[in-house]
Order: C-alpha cells, then structure tokens, then sequence
C-alpha cells in the first residue's frame, strides 16, 4: 500500500508539473494556431500511447488469468508431491531406527531379559510408525498415479518394491541367526554381514531412486507454470 501511495503521488507530482510547463510556455507563444495543433499532436500521441498501454495490460491480465489458472490446477499435485516426499523421509528415518534395535537385539543374544525387551519395544515402536508411513505414502502414490501421472499403478509398484526391500531386511534379521564368532573361520560371519549389507544397499538406492522421481515430477509441473 505505501508503494502504491508512493507512486500515485509522483504521478501526481509529474502530471500537475507537465500542466504548468505547457501553461508557462504558452504566455510565450506569438504563434497560437501552431502551438494548439502541437499540444493536439501531442495529446494523439498520447493517445496512442495509452491505448498501447491497455492493450499491454489486457496481455498481462490474460497472462496472469493463465498463470493463475495453471497454479489452481497445479497446486494439489505439488501437495502430493511434497506430502510423499516427507513421508519417505519419515521412512528411511524410522527404518534406520528400527535397524539399529534390531540388529542390537539379533546380534547379542546373551543380554541380560531387561534389556532386550526394551529393544523389543522400541523395535516395536518404530515397525508400527514405518508400517503408517508406509500406509500414508501408498495413499500418495495413488493419488500421483491417478490424477498426476495416469500410468496405472507405476508409483503404487514402486512403493510395493520399496515396502519388500525392507521387508527382506526384517525376515532375514528374524528368521537367521547370527553367526558364531570364529577367529579360525570367518567365513559364516562374513557371508552374513555381506548379506546384510546388500539388503540394506537394496532398501537405500530404492530410497534414492524414488527421491529422484519425485523431483523429476516436481520439477516437469514447476516448468508448466
């Protein structure tokens, strides 16, 4: 508003000054019908300028009536996109998390009742908000999938892989235990921890892709602004 204020003025200040000029020059002008055809060709140019100036502002209104429109429409996808986005996040958080209890509790079964249940616990707690997460970016993905991208069940199928990724991680560390530590054979407990970690590689650069996918689709609706 004070911007506004400021420029209403100096247009003001502009206007009542250009009246005077022209009413000083005119107490010095002999030449009468010359100087009224002049302030006529200066008040057509005007004209022409004006009408030049709606039709610029008529362009700009329609552009912006467009722009306006496109972010209406625009505007729920970016909600999608972004509210998946941050329930990923949530997941790869929580699932390193869960893997730290849960690998603590798989690898040290001489610890004393106490302590491992309270890493069942926590185990527990943070399987049940990545097992939400999960639920709220499956919702994600089947909005992207039917009103974004409209390829079926692309994004849903990712979600599926990515769920399965953690999935293996979980029934690997359930179902298998943890070699006995031998200094004389280090066989058994290298195969298990490279098996670990490709599980644990398969789950991150699933992570990573769908990251990526998503801020390619972000970024293809930002252009179509």
């Amino acid at each position: 508003m004070n911007v506004f204020f400021k420029f209403f003025w100096a247009f003001l200040c502009f206007a009542v000054g250009t009246a005077g000029a022209f009413i000083m020059i005119s107490g010095y002008v002999s030449d009468r019908v010359l100087f009224s055809q002049s302030l006529a060709d200066i008040g057509a140019f005007g004209s022409f300028l004006g009408g030049c100036a709606t039709l610029v502002a008529s362009i700009a209104a329609i552009i912006g009536v467009n722009t306006w429109i496109k972010q209406i429409k625009l505007g729920p996808y970016f909600g999608y996109i972004w509210s998946a986005k941050v329930a990923l996040r949530k997941i790869n958080n929580e699932k390193m998390s869960w893997y730290i209890f849960k690998y603590q509790l798989r690898n040290n079964p001489d610890l004393p009742e106490e302590v491992k249940d309270q890493l069942s616990g926590n185990i527990e707690k943070h399987k049940k908000e990545l097992e939400s997460q999960f639920d709220i970016l499956k919702d994600k993905f089947d909005h992207i999938d039917q009103i974004i991208t409209k390829n079926d069940y692309e994004w849903v199928n990712h979600l599926s892989r990515y769920r399965r990724a953690y999935k293996d991680i979980d029934d690997f560390l359930t179902t298998t235990n943890v070699p006995v530590f031998d200094e004389s054979n280090l066989t058994e407990f290298l195969v298990d921890n490279s098996k670990l970690v490709t599980l644990n590689s398969h789950f991150s650069n699933y992570y990573d892709f769908l990251c990526t996918e998503l801020d390619k689709l972000e970024m293809k609706h930002s252009e179509a602004l």
